[in-house]
């Protein structure tokens, strides 16, 4: 048998302790070179509950030490037949990367869109700063679509301890 009151905690517990975090969104689309790795531009935020997004530098930088549930998506328009799609979650260390979430979707067929998305929990320091990137190896420039709705090509970093 469960206790009410204990549930009831539990409750209490999720709200205050977790469910803390930040969710960056394109406020337009972004042309993406062929073969090019291209940090998205998120430029919006649908929420901030800690401060860790920037609008201006489309990171985050997590304020607490702890464990984080990491989603991201990422839509393209009418990437080509046999092509692929992926994007990269990054930790930004001293002038260099690390790759923390690299899904890849390969095309099969035509479609006028075509998305990749992902999530993980993760163990994250204060300090550390995420960046999503994109990628294609169609032959030319492609659209990774954004036009200022929040479930096409976004990131989000919740807190869950």
């Amino acid at each position: 048998m469960v206790d009410a009151k204990a549930i009831h905690g539990l409750g209490l517990f999720l709200e205050h302790e977790a469910g803390l975090g930040s969710k960056g969104y394109m406020g337009a689309n972004q042309s993406v070179p062929a073969a090019t790795l291209t940090k998205v531009i998120l430029n919006r935020e649908a929420f901030d509950d800690l401060g860790e997004f920037d609008t201006s530098t489309y990171r985050f930088t997590i304020q607490n030490t702890g464990r984080y549930l990491i989603n991201a998506n990422a839509l393209f328009y009418q990437v080509a037949d046999q092509k692929r799609i992926e994007f990269l979650v990054r930790k930004v260390l001293d002038g260099t990367f690390a790759e923390l979430l690299n899904p890849v979707n390969h095309i099969s067929g035509t479609q006028d869109w075509s998305g990749i998305c992902a999530s993980t929990v993760l163990a994250l320091s204060a300090g550390d700063k995420l960046e999503l990137w994109v990628y294609h190896n169609d032959s030319v420039a492609r659209l990774c679509c954004g036009g200022g709705v929040e479930s096409y090509t976004f990131m989000s970093v919740v807190r869950l301890k």
